[in-house]
């Protein structure tokens, strides 16, 4: 764990860069949304900060030099450059977004939502601080691909990681986030505490969509059905990136739609457009599956302005859109030759790209069962009531109902939102990777439903908006609605726990009972509170609160019994204790090997090629060559935990170098010594006086013999 010295470093490291890109995020905002005020304003400043943190990330790192001083120093330099270069704008320039309430009982009704729904998702958060992240992707690439970039200092290198779907060639503005964290702090102690940030992104990012309207507790229930059920289960405190995405995904929309309600018939404003195109490049470089939806908002939000402005509103959208989301799909072109090297062709016109499939499951898509009654029962239907709760037809109906209604009757920025959900759904269900697994058997179905995030959660957020140009009886049933899918979704989530459901309990009635106090006391309350004093109070919290939760995060890291399979608690438990070491391996579960200071370097043993390609070795002698060219110390096997594992260890212990240090079921740890020149003494730290003596007498009789 960290001491004293060091954590207040990381901390003051990470407050200082946060605070000055803010200042500076503030600033750009102001000039951008002059008249904007409350959440909207606030959550355009969020926004910003975040991608000025990832451009300033971005371009050091391309140089070599993501580190922390540099990047303390670099994001001190934009941001309080950016807040002193810039004038504040005249007050009264730009025209605010309307705001009507909400009624008395809504915006408390939203809270109680919010409340629980963080405490619903604390569980896995308190889980991880207690083992260490488990989740399969936050150990296959997520976090392997932060440590990477933490322990290179460059965001142009490939991470080595198992050589399944490409993906080295992934967006990774949240990964890269990650990486921040670890440079900053030099642990990876912020990583279990970043999806409970986007959630409460996600969800003020909901309640600005509806607020124009009067709706802002509809929408913000609405996106809560999904954050809530089973299909966002495995997100809290792991390093998945679906709710990252869906909080940029939400927040252009939330932006386009102020922006449209501020304009009028003109429609959104240039400096809405740009950040709304920040929000929307931000989310295409977290995740794939969002790309067609930030697609559709790009062809289709320049024509919600008027006909003389659609050209400038293209780019006033698009150029901050490219910014958000260009660095990741330009390093793929300059190092493939293509900026989506999953894709091998368009029409008759071959792309380059690594000559390589997926190499994951068998592909079939969910068009390829559709009319298979079996299938149906024993997999998709299950899938969903796990994932989306038993009101998944339900649940489902509302969403196709809110596209439909909206593309043939609604206003032209419902449309907009209405053609971003629609657009990856055709795409989902051809992808081959939507029900991927053997034929008759889609055993990827249930993990592919977190592909229909984006349009799930835009075309559930249209049916609030749809409800509130009905009659009050309509609106009474869209209310009925949407109360049973949240209670039918929180059952398909993550279980409750005794001592959650008391808070949950606390936290409802607090809230219930919240609207009953009158304003002046609140108000007088809330008075006597200076902003410096609540500043102080909460730079307190958070520094105490930071200590302790690094002291049982680092004291537990990867130390229980979260990895049943093949003896893999063995291995990362040995990992624990070792430093700065090179370790290969041929796990596809790799980030708990790094080790609890972060220093070994971990890599696949793979073989590169040069279309940026990433290969499995096959054969004894090209392993050990491999091992032997990348000086590695220790070698990481599990015999046939995965297909392409065979034979791995049984190469390894013919290797007169290679000696085991631990071996439980599946699993073999071997240590490589290292080739000396004759006459050399062995001063291998990892052995003892005795047995280093031992083996010279050894090797002193056999020269006799």
């Amino acid at each position: 764990m960290l001491d004293a010295p060091a954590y207040l470093l990381g901390m003051t490291a990470l407050l200082a860069s946060i605070c000055a890109l803010g200042l500076g995020a503030a600033r750009v905002r102001s000039r951008l949304l002059g008249g904007w005020l409350g959440l909207p304003a606030r959550l355009a400043d969020a926004v910003l900060t975040l991608a000025l943190l990832t451009l300033t990330a971005e371009l050091i790192g391309a140089v070599g030099m993501l580190e922390r001083a540099p990047l303390v120093a670099a994001c001190l330099a934009v941001g309080l450059g950016l807040r002193f270069v810039l004038r504040p704008p005249a007050a009264g320039v730009d025209q605010p977004p309307p705001a009507p309430p909400s009624g008395r009982w809504g915006n408390w009704v939203a809270a109680l939502i919010a409340v629980v729904l963080v405490a619903h998702w604390s569980i896995g958060t308190v889980a991880t601080f207690g083992g260490g992240m488990t989740g399969y992707d936050s150990a296959w690439y997520h976090m392997p691909f932060a440590a990477h970039f933490a322990q290179t200092g460059s965001t142009l290198d490939f991470a080595s990681v198992s050589p399944r779907y490409l993906s080295w060639f992934y967006p990774q503005n949240s990964e890269l986030l990650h990486g921040v964290g670890i440079v900053l702090l030099q642990r990876d102690v912020l990583s279990p505490l970043l999806n409970l940030l986007w959630l409460g992104g996600c969800l003020a990012a909901a309640w600005c969509v509806g607020r124009p309207y009067g709706l802002a507790p509809w929408t913000l229930a609405a996106v809560a059905t999904l954050l809530d059920a089973g299909l966002m289960a495995d997100q809290a405190g792991e390093a998945r990136n679906d709710t990252l995405a869906l909080f940029f995904l939400l927040a252009a929309v939330a932006f386009l739609v102020n922006g449209a309600a501020a304009g009028g018939r003109r429609g959104p404003h240039f400096g809405a457009l740009a950040v709304a195109g920040t929000a929307a490049g931000l989310a295409a470089g977290v995740k794939l599956s969002f790309l067609f939806p930030v697609a559709a908002l790009t062809i289709s939000a320049p024509f919600l302005a008027s006909s003389g402005r659609r050209r400038a509103a293209a780019l006033w959208f698009g150029a901050p859109m490219l910014a958000g989301c260009g660095f990741w799909y330009l390093r793929n072109l300059l190092a493939a030759g293509n900026p989506l090297p999953w894709l091998k062709a368009v029409g008759p016109l071959q792309l380059d790209g690594p000559e390589q499939g997926l190499g994951g499951r068998p592909q079939f898509s969910v068009l390829h069962y559709l009319g298979d009654g079996r299938v149906w029962s024993d997999w998709f239907e299950p899938a969903l009531s796990n994932r989306l709760g038993e009101l998944w037809p339900l649940l489902l109906a509302a969403a196709a109902a809110g596209i439909i209604l909206c593309l043939l009757r609604a206003s032209p920025i419902l449309k907009v939102i209405a053609l971003a959900a629609l657009a990856w759904i055709p795409v989902y269900l051809l992808d081959g990777t939507s029900a991927e697994g053997p034929a008759g058997t889609p055993v990827g179905f249930a993990s592919s439903l977190r592909h229909l995030l984006p349009s799930l959660a835009l075309a559930l957020v249209l049916v609030p908006l749809l409800a509130g140009q009905w009659s009050r009886r309509g609106r009474t049933a869209i209310a009925l609605l949407l109360a049973a899918l949240l209670v039918a979704s929180d059952l398909s989530g993550e279980p409750w726990r005794p001592v959650y459901v008391l808070v949950a309990v606390v936290a409802a009635a607090a809230a219930l009972c919240m609207p009953l106090m009158r304003r002046t006391d609140m108000r007088r309350l809330v008075g006597r509170i200076s902003p410096a004093a609540a500043g102080a109070a909460a730079v307190g919290l958070l520094l105490v609160g930071g200590w302790f939760l690094q002291r049982s995060y680092l004291s537990h890291r990867y130390d229980g019994e979260d990895f049943r399979s093949a003896g893999l608690n063995a291995a990362f438990g040995w990992a624990n204790d070792q430093r700065e070491q090179r370790i290969a391996t041929t796990l596809p579960i790799q980030y708990p090997l790094i080790g609890p200071d972060l220093s070994n370097r971990v890599t696949f043993v793979g073989r590169r090629h040069d279309d940026a390609g990433f290969t499995l070795i096959r054969g004894c002698r090209p392993l050990r060559a491999a091992l032997a060219a990348g000086d590695y110390r220790f070698v990481v096997t599990a015999g046939g935990l995965e297909p392409w594992e065979r034979g791995k260890s049984h190469c390894l212990a013919k290797d007169p170098r290679a000696r085991p240090v631990v071996r439980e079921d599946q699993i073999v740890v071997f240590r490589l010594e290292r080739r000396r020149a004759a006459g050399v003494r062995d001063r291998s730290p990892e052995l003892g006086r005795s047995e280093a003596r031992r083996r010279r007498v050894e090797r002193q009789r056999s020269s006799r013999s």
